[in-house]
């Protein structure tokens, strides 16, 4: 996604003062034109796919995540690292709106060493 040379950007929700966490890409204006690609290119409610890799024991935390977005078990699917020191995690959870998938990414984000694909 390129960055604006303007920063015409709305300013009246509130994901535009979302933590950045020193993650590489993950400035305000990234997050704000996220939320707009979303918001334009998604027909809500949908069904919206996580990507995650964390070391073993962020797994369960990770799970929260997924806590009152019921998803079966072919909608949650996670696999150890060959040495089982890491694990991945597909979540397909229908979300209702951006807000909803900027949430879990801001949520993720807490868990130390997470990495959302």
């Amino acid at each position: 996604m390129n960055a604006r040379a303007d920063s015409s950007a709305p300013n009246d929700d509130e994901h535009n003062d979302r933590p950045t966490n020193g993650r590489a890409g993950s400035s305000d204006e990234w997050w704000v034109e996220f939320r707009e690609l979303l918001d334009e290119e998604t027909d809500w409610p949908t069904t919206y796919t996580f990507k995650f890799i964390t070391p073993q024991d962020g797994l369960g935390e990770l799970k929260e995540l997924f806590e009152g977005h019921p998803a079966s078990e072919e909608d949650l699917k996670v696999r150890s690292s060959s040495k089982g020191n890491y694990v991945s995690v597909t979540a397909r959870l229908r979300m209702n709106s951006s807000d909803e998938v900027l949430d879990v990414y801001d949520r993720a984000y807490e868990i130390d060493d997470v990495i959302a694909l």
